[in-house]
């Protein structure tokens, strides 16, 4: 399973992009976010003069009576621009820009008097004046003509906190990052909605495949992905030469961190993939789901944390997100690892970091969160799994508060009997009820027991239903089914769409709940030991269950892997299903490239593999041409010898007859009838039907039309005594003729022949065929005797009632031939059960002819000379011949 898993990661360009490709370039945009931090916490001291500040034009007056030429050439050392004023000193206020204004007082050696007037807005000019004043002074008293004696500095206070002021880089790195971690697992989350959606992952859990081992490769695949991340991160951190992130202590936080939320990480997303069946829906809501879950809480978090708006709330807030949500977590981890190295970074005591100044009581809460969440959402995960594959959570509840490892079983009690039950429908559920009672009495337990199954689906509400008092009746898909399937035989379940098959097969499989009763395989009650009963089942569905990038090859080592066939076995078995199957030349194909027979076929193998006991069909030969669908039946009937035993579903009578010991009818959810197909044809196929069309027109009681369907239909009651209208539509009658009416069906022809053209008139219709002019009775010539099926295939080049004449003989002595005895007249034994006058005539006018039995196929050749002999051929091969 775990190979499969990588292959269909590396096959899958889309996958590989969320997973590998854009997760590298989020990486690396947030770590060289980071290394380019917009404030450096440790500041060098800043030099206070004039070239702090591009405009530092002094202006000064003189209101002395002395020369200060010294004086202004001293300051105009220090002083970018400096120039006389002879205003209103008192004006220079609104005068702009300067930095300061001298008003020069008093000038006498060592005597200096003046007033300064400096610009506020410019926060260090104050000191800058000074020391530009100073420098002048010092340099007048003591002479000498320094150029900058005295130099000023500013240092700043040592932080002991965290600046109060938003962080882009340290935030931009943590999302991004963040976001890395949360792509991985939603990635691998959506692909088991792909699972679900397909029935891959049913069809796994049914033929084996435990719910361990399933979500363990997904895990060990996440894992493989979260290790290369890591290592990624590690390269792109040396490239960009990241502070934070490049001390060893950070990088095994980071990664603790990292592989504590991994676990805990793929099954939350899982939890949330139940709430998809679509894997459109997930691709497109579930990422912004995990967004929410992560990113939203992980931004107030910082935020209050940044500008200090909440020293205790945000803590508490940051204990109840990685507490609660996994999605949280590696957005988190990243912000705090990069926190430790910020506050370093600040404090003048701290010149290198080891490990224990990362266990900060922030990250210990993460990596407690993660632990804890662990066991938490895999409960969850356990419960959602069991509701979304049909299973019963308060029987898992029971195991835990029953003594025993077994939950109690009881009878059920027959409640809601069909009244369409006939005397074999009530033997089985009587014989089921005895297996259930007394097993220990029984030679052999079934293989497959169904005991009063019933499945009822609560009718959709319309309106508020809380003001509503009556309880809708319910829909019954289901109706207290009662069914034993032994070793060795192979029953089949026929009914029309919404008969209540399908649901049958989904509650066997688990895939629904069953409202009331039980189901056992191989004496494993599907309920409480679901995994001993899969183990013995293998399943077939009508969709195939088939990943598209998965080669034929591929699909069956891995079933075969989980049925526990030997690895040194594996290439054998493999090989031997394709050669019998006749699709080893596409061994190597994906499953998308392969066509639907081909694929049938490999869903036909997977159930096969590895020898299962109980074999659930539904509709196995759908989609398939007749060559392939009879090559399959061929290979179905060679593989159920021996203590097997198979339930298959079929719209097809000509399916079951070919391949089922029993068969059982549903309708509207009630088995009706169940027994041998010729069992059910001596009970039911008892009489013919006789199709009947007019030429088109207004078929009422005073047309011409509806005069001919007056004296048509006192024709047929003349032929036949006893026949009944059982349907008519415009020109379209059906007639049904009890078998004791007809006496010869050589005369019934004739009579029909000389009398159909009297009242019908049927004309030539342009463009049909010789034999559409005439009586349509069914859709093909074929006769069932004794579970047989003969075919005839002519040149039809004589009138119709000659056609019909030798049909009737050339049947006659195909009987004959087959059972080496004499019938005489076909209607006077009572093995012909149901005749249908052919419609596929081909446009050349030729008819099928052909002999087939459920173990040989004999065909019966007219060669020139009108004798006839018997070819043998290959069991349920096409062989066809013409008679001339």
């Amino acid at each position: 399973m775990l190979r499969i898993r990588v292959l269909r990661l590396f096959r899958n360009l889309q996958l590989l992009y969320f997973t590998i490709i854009m997760p590298l370039a989020l990486i690396a945009l947030g770590l060289y976010l980071n290394s380019i931090r917009t404030v450096d916490f440790r500041m060098e001291s800043l030099k206070l003069d004039s070239r702090t500040y591009n405009e530092t034009e002094i202006v000064y007056l003189n209101n002395t009576d002395h020369d200060i030429t010294k004086l202004i050439d001293s300051i105009a050392q220090d002083a970018k621009h400096i120039e006389e004023y002879d205003g209103n000193f008192a004006n220079l206020m609104n005068i702009a820009p300067h930095i300061a204004a001298f008003n020069i007082n008093d000038y006498n050696l060592p005597r200096l008097n003046l007033t300064v007037t400096y610009n506020d807005t410019m926060q260090h000019s104050l000191p800058i004046l000074i020391n530009i004043l100073s420098n002048a002074y010092y340099r007048l008293i003591s002479g000498k003509n320094e150029a900058t004696p005295i130099e000023v500095k500013t240092h700043p206070f040592q932080q002991t906190s965290q600046p109060q002021q938003f962080n882009v880089g340290a935030a931009s790195c943590a999302i991004l990052l963040g976001m890395v971690f949360i792509l991985l697992p939603i990635t691998l989350a959506v692909d088991m909605v792909y699972d679900r959606e397909i029935k891959a992952k049913n069809q796994l859990r049914v033929n084996g495949l435990s719910f361990s081992m399933y979500f363990l490769s997904y895990f060990i695949v996440l894992a493989g992905l979260m290790i290369f991340i890591c290592l990624c991160i590690l390269g792109i951190i040396f490239l960009f030469d990241v502070p934070s992130l490049r001390e060893i202590p950070a990088v095994i936080t980071l990664g603790i961190l990292i592989m504590l939320y991994c676990p805990s990480s793929i099954v939350f997303c899982t939890c949330l993939s139940y709430i998809f069946d679509k894997l459109d829906s997930a691709q497109s809501m579930l990422p912004n789901i995990a967004t929410f879950f992560g990113m939203l809480p992980f931004i107030l978090v910082m935020i209050l944390d940044m500008q200090g708006l909440g020293g205790t709330a945000s803590f508490a807030l940051h204990v109840a997100f990685s507490l609660l949500n996994s999605m949280y977590v590696p957005y988190a981890a990243v912000y705090y690892v990069d926190r430790v190295h910020l506050m370093c970074s600040i404090n003048a005591a701290c010149h290198y970091l080891v490990m224990s100044d990362y266990l900060t009581m922030e990250i210990i809460l993460l990596a407690f969160g993660a632990l804890v969440q662990c066991p938490v959402w895999f409960f969850v995960l356990v419960l959602l799994d069991i509701n979304k594959s049909g299973g019963n959570v308060s029987d898992m509840f029971k195991r835990f508060l029953r003594d025993g490892d077994t939950v109690r079983e009881e009878i059920m009690e027959n409640s809601d009997i069909g009244e369409h039950e006939d005397t074999d429908v009530k033997n089985e559920r009587q014989k089921v009820f005895n297996f259930v009672v007394s097993p220990a009495l029984a030679q052999e337990p079934p293989l497959v027991l169904l005991q009063n199954l019933r499945k009822e689906y609560r009718p959709k509400e319309s309106g508020s239903s809380c003001c509503s008092k009556r309880e809708e009746e319910r829909k019954i898909a289901v109706r207290n089914l009662s069914l034993a399937v032994e070793p060795g035989e192979v029953l089949g379940l026929l009914g029309h769409n919404g008969a209540g098959k399908t649901t049958t097969m989904k509650i066997i499989i688990a895939e629904e709940v069953p409202t009331k009763g039980k189901v056992q395989i191989s004496g494993h009650n599907i309920n409480t030991h679901m995994s001993d009963a899969f183990r013995q089942m293998g399943y077939c569905p009508q969709h195939d269950a088939q990943w598209k990038n998965i080669t034929v090859r591929e699909h069956l080592e891995c079933y075969a892997a989980i049925r526990g066939v030997p690895w040194s076995d594996v290439d054998r078995i493999v090989d031997l299903y394709l050669s019998e199957l006749q699709i080893h030349e596409h061994a190597d194909k994906q499953s998308q490239e392969c066509s639907g027979g081909t694929r049938r076929k490999l869903s036909f193998a997977m159930a096969m593999v590895g020898g299962p006991k109980v074999i659930l069909m539904d509709e196995p030969s759908t989609g398939m041409d007749p060559r392939s669908k009879r090559f399959l039946w061929d290979t179905i009937l060679a593989s159920f010898q021996g203590g097997r035993g198979v339930i298959l579903t079929t719209h097809s009578m000509e399916e079951a007859d070919a391949l089922c010991s029993r068969v059982g009818i549903m309708v509207k959810g009630e088995l009706r009838c169940i027994g041998s197909t010729q069992h059910l044809k001596n009970l039911y196929g008892a009489g013919y039907t006789l199709e009947m069309k007019l030429q088109g027109g207004d078929c009422t009681p005073t047309t011409p039309s509806g005069d001919r369907i007056a004296g048509l239909k006192e024709f047929v009651a003349g032929l036949f005594s006893d026949a009944t209208l059982e349907e008519s539509f415009a020109d379209r009658l059906v007639f049904a003729v009890p078998q004791h009416a007809v006496t010869s069906l050589a005369d019934c022809f004739t009579q029909l022949e000389k009398g159909v053209p009297q009242i019908l008139a049927l004309g030539h219709f342009p463009g049909m065929t010789l034999y559409r002019r005439y009586v349509i009775i069914g859709d093909r010539l074929a006769i069932s005797v004794r579970g047989r099926t003969v075919n005839l295939r002519k040149k039809c080049t004589q009138n119709i009632t000659d056609v019909f004449n030798c049909l009737v003989s050339g049947i006659c002595e195909a009987i004959s031939i087959v059972f080496a005895n004499k019938l005489g007249d076909c209607a006077n034994d009572n093995v012909m059960k149901r005749i249908i006058l052919l419609q596929d005539v081909a446009d050349n006018g030729t008819v099928n002819i052909r002999v087939i039995s459920n173990d040989s196929s004999v065909v019966l050749q007219r060669n020139s000379k009108e004798t006839h002999h018997l070819v043998p051929s290959n069991p349920w091969r096409d062989n066809e011949e013409t008679i001339r």
